[in-house]
């Protein structure tokens, strides 16, 4: 609705200033005109983008006069539909639940909401997580960083060009080494914080030292005078 509002407030603008120049719209009247700037500008585009990026385009153009399929409604029903898989799992076990996750098309819950299903990412994204849960073998604070590092690769996919022009992308970024890097420099800190200072011996620990007093000194002087003796 608002991108075409947007639209009619700027061809809206361009008429408004023209008229108020005195300007005839029939001039404006160019159909060569308009061929030649349009053809070239649609031509320039397929000229520098494969064919993929077209089709991203023509999505992303339609998507801008459509409205946006992420509603209140939508947030609803996946919500509800969270609640009901994660009930199911309470009651049922965790063997059910690894079983709706290996076949969603026939989980008695997923089925229910056609739009989910039709959303591949999003339910990938939902299995992969929920197995994680379900293994055991992942602790559940790294849970978190695993979800936000997958979706931090779905967004990097989705910015970088998978043409053949391009061809260079940057290395996955994996889930496992960037918890095991924190892991690594949390033992590193604690391990340091454990370790015991050494003394420093030589020169440097003679300003430290306390100086001694008069009585030391003499019982000192007086052992050594004796030794000589």
């Amino acid at each position: 609705m608002f991108p075409i509002i947007g639209i009619l407030i700027v061809f809206g603008a361009v008429v408004a200033g023209y008229l108020m120049e005195h300007g005839k719209l029939l001039v404006l009247a160019q159909p060569a005109e308009l061929i030649i700037i349009f053809g070239a500008a649609v031509g320039t585009v397929v000229t520098a983008n494969p064919l993929p990026t077209l089709i991203r385009l023509g999505k992303a153009m339609a998507g801008v006069l459509s409205a946006s399929p992420y509603t209140k409604a939508f947030y609803s029903e996946n919500i509800k539909m969270l609640y009901e898989l994660f009930s199911m799992a309470r009651k049922a076990g965790t063997a059910k639940l690894e079983e709706d996750i290996d076949n969603p098309a026939k989980s008695d819950v997923l089925k229910k909401y056609p739009k989910f299903l039709a959303s591949h990412h999003a339910l990938d994204f939902l299995g992969d997580t929920l197995r994680m849960a379900v293994s055991g073998v992942v602790d559940p604070m790294d849970i978190d960083t695993m979800m936000e590092v997958d979706l931090e690769s779905h967004h990097r996919e989705a910015r970088d060009d998978k043409s053949e022009q391009t061809g260079r992308q940057p290395p996955p970024i994996i889930a496992a080494d960037k918890i095991k890097s924190k892991q690594d420099n949390a033992h590193s800190d604690q391990h340091a914080a454990e370790k015991p200072k050494r003394r420093v011996f030589g020169r440097n620990t003679f300003p430290n030292r306390p100086p001694k007093s008069a009585k030391e000194n003499g019982a000192k002087h007086l052992t050594r005078h004796q030794g000589e003796r």
